[in-house]
């Protein structure tokens, strides 16, 4: 997942006016703005989030993109802090193109999402988040990941589908599958430093798509695969093989782009050997604990690690 702590600024006082200032540069930059698909703006997390971002300056940074001439912008942010209607409505009073609003779901399962990854979202919160944004005519989109922890890998791609099922049971646009890698100072990188989590296989997310409906699995982009010019370079990624990792990598990438359901199928008929291998050993793996047990087994291990 993305580690924003990492390029916060911890040290130097964030203005209103410098938020403004680098707006600006990227609207010079970027111009001519109107030729643009589509813009994505982001702050450390939540662009809802007064504390991020103060409503003001959102106002100011959607007058600025309106008045260059942007057609569609899109923005992150947290379920809870989507549910200010009058906000919302001042923020589209100002710009008057399309927006839409990516939200970290995670997980369909309640335990999955708010006990195994500490997210803090209720399905109620965010199904009152969904029909918020619907109603006001907002598009929205959902993050779901790839790769949880205490999960086997056919667990986690079944998950996976039926967080997607989900999430467009409740009007979504599109959704992310957002692939864990290894960023420093989370749970992950602990239990990966003791060999007690592997990324997951660059196979699985492309066993969801492979397992979704077609018509929802267009609507589906895999992110976090490789490093990028903006984040620090996590320390490990979801892989495959040293024989076809970098062609898997190239070929999502251009499903990214392209959503041609051909890529998908000559990747399922790729003939390498760790693809049946994958399939053979890590989608047959099952554990005779229940999920919840294996969770709560971990955290009590990392707590007698840790000698808490």
């Amino acid at each position: 997942m993305c580690n924003y702590e990492l390029l916060a600024s911890h040290t130097k006082k964030i203005t209103e006016q410098s938020i403004l200032n680098q707006v600006d540069y990227a609207i010079a930059e970027l111009a001519p703005l109107h030729e643009l698909k589509y813009l994505v703006i982001t702050s450390g997390g939540s662009f809802m989030d007064d504390y991020e971002v103060p409503h003001n300056v959102r106002i100011q940074i959607a007058e600025k993109l309106n008045k260059a001439g942007l057609k569609s912008l899109s923005f992150e942010s947290e379920a809870k802090f989507l549910l200010h209607e009058n906000k919302l409505k001042e923020f589209k009073g100002a710009f008057k193109g399309q927006i839409s609003v990516g939200i970290g779901l995670e997980s369909k399962n309640d335990f999955i999402r708010n006990i195994m990854l500490n997210k803090s979202l209720t399905r109620s919160l965010f199904e009152r988040t969904a029909k918020k944004l619907s109603n006001l005519n907002y598009k929205y989109y959902s993050y779901v990941l790839y790769g949880k922890p205490f999960l086997t890998e056919l667990e986690d791609i079944e998950d996976t589908v039926s967080t997607i099922m989900y999430s467009y049971r409740h009007g979504v646009s599109m959704s992310v599958i957002e692939v864990v890698n290894i960023q420093p100072y989370t749970l992950t990188h602990y239990l990966w430093e003791r060999g007690d989590y592997k990324t997951a296989s660059l196979w699985g997310p492309i066993e969801v798509l492979r397992r979704l409906p077609l018509e929802i699995a267009r609507g589906i982009s895999i992110k976090n695969i490789e490093a990028d010019d903006i984040e620090e370079k996590p320390l490990d990624f979801a892989k495959t093989c040293s024989k076809c990792n970098d062609i898997i990598i190239r070929r999502i990438r251009e499903w990214n782009y392209t959503r041609n359901i051909n890529i998908i199928n000559e990747l399922l008929n790729f003939p390498c050997n760790c693809y049946i291998e994958w399939k053979k050993t890590e989608l047959s793996k099952r554990s005779t604990l229940t999920i919840e047990e294996r969770t709560s087994k971990v955290y009590f291990k990392i707590m007698n690690e840790l000698g808490i």
